[in-house]
């Protein structure tokens, strides 16, 4: 029989005891010198003299696992861009089409050109002739007949010149409107015959490459982040790809009080588009812990979650703990010694302090 059984017993047999107190006569009384100290003392030495209840245990050593925090999330490209003239002009060509993939530098729309050739001629032939101006006022100087402050005017008017030219150069040259990275064009805004002016949108390019994974952290959870550290994005597709933590916001968004994480993803082959919900799962801090069944755990009096172990010479020991994470064949918690002995059958008939006669279960 178990130890809880004779302690059932033995308070039993206290208990008849004490209600026929009442029936006894007072010379009874008198002749009994028991105080209800002694009754007690008693009583505990007869429970100390009671047999130990076996309980089956096991020896469980403490693992060193990650936190790692699951975070709804989702993609989002990294630069979008609305690609805009820089000077005014009819749309002569329009060189892509939506979807199309470009490379930085690629033709996007080509305004008229006629006039701004012309003008580019006009200035380099005005900046040969300048130069020759100069040429010849230095020739002058070298025989005497020229004056230092007419040789410095005529260097200003090729410098003027040059700078002319560069200007017109320049205005040749935007009239072809580029890509100024590589990317896809996800909007066109101009058509062939259109007067684009200065500032008007010929295209909306995006780049994908890399793609950002975008989530919220609460306020309460936002210190155990940190820049630098990988991560993995989990996509509606099922594929997981890893990135790299690259950004933690310093302000909350005042309506929600959560702080924007991004993580960088590599995508050269374009194959994560922006805007897909994703699953990040970001590694925070190392602990150590142990894997016990679920059926183990229970709760004492004060509420606490605890687990009952064997402690110091024998006894029943209720360890609080916390659960960290569960899996389906137990849960991961903190709170025991790194090494604990887990009382695994007989825990519910056990109570705190209690000695207990240990069974381990690689001795069965």
């Amino acid at each position: 029989m178990s130890r809880n059984f004779w302690v059932a017993i033995v308070i039993l047999l206290i208990a008849i005891a004490w209600f026929s107190y009442d029936f006894l006569t007072p010379e009874e009384i008198v002749a009994s010198d028991k105080t209800l100290a002694d009754i007690n003392a008693e009583t505990a030495a007869l429970v100390e003299d009671l047999p130990a209840t076996k309980v089956r245990a096991r020896v469980s050593v403490a693992e060193e696992k990650q936190r790692i925090s699951s975070l709804s999330g989702r993609t989002e490209n990294k630069r979008t861009v609305s690609v805009r003239a820089e000077v005014g002009g009819l749309v002569l060509k329009r060189a892509v089409e939506l979807g199309d993939r470009v490379h930085e530098g690629d033709a996007l729309c080509a305004l008229e050109q006629d006039e701004r050739e012309a003008r580019v001629r006009e200035a380099e032939d005005l900046l040969r002739e300048m130069k020759l101006e100069y040429e010849g006022q230095v020739s002058l100087r070298n025989s005497g007949l020229q004056i230092e402050r007419q040789i410095a005017a005529a260097k200003a008017r090729v410098t003027q010149a040059e700078a002319t030219l560069l200007q017109r150069q320049k205005e040749l040259e935007r009239a072809t409107i580029k890509a100024p990275f590589g990317g896809f064009i996800e909007e066109t805004h101009a058509e062939v015959g259109d007067l684009l002016q200065p500032g008007s949108s010929c295209v909306t390019l995006i780049d994908l490459d890399p793609m950002k994974v975008i989530a919220q952290v609460s306020e309460k959870e936002i210190h155990h982040f940190a820049v630098g550290t990988i991560a993995q994005a989990r996509l509606p597709s099922g594929e997981t790809v890893s990135g790299t933590v690259t950004f933690i916001g310093q302000q909350s968004n005042a309506n929600t009080r959560t702080f924007v994480v991004e993580v960088l993803v590599e995508n050269p082959d374009f194959t994560i588009r922006s805007g897909l919900t994703a699953e990040l799962l970001i590694p925070l801090e190392t602990y150590r812990a142990h894997k016990v069944p679920v059926a183990l755990i229970g709760i004492n009096d004060d509420g606490q979650l605890g687990i009952q172990t064997v402690g110091d010479a024998s006894r029943v020991t209720f360890a609080p703990i916390s659960i960290v994470t569960e899996d389906q064949d137990g849960a991961w918690v903190t709170g025991l010694p790194d090494v604990s002995t887990l009382i695994t059958v007989g825990q519910d008939f056990v109570v705190p302090n209690e000695i207990v006669e240990v069974v381990f279960e690689d001795e069965i």
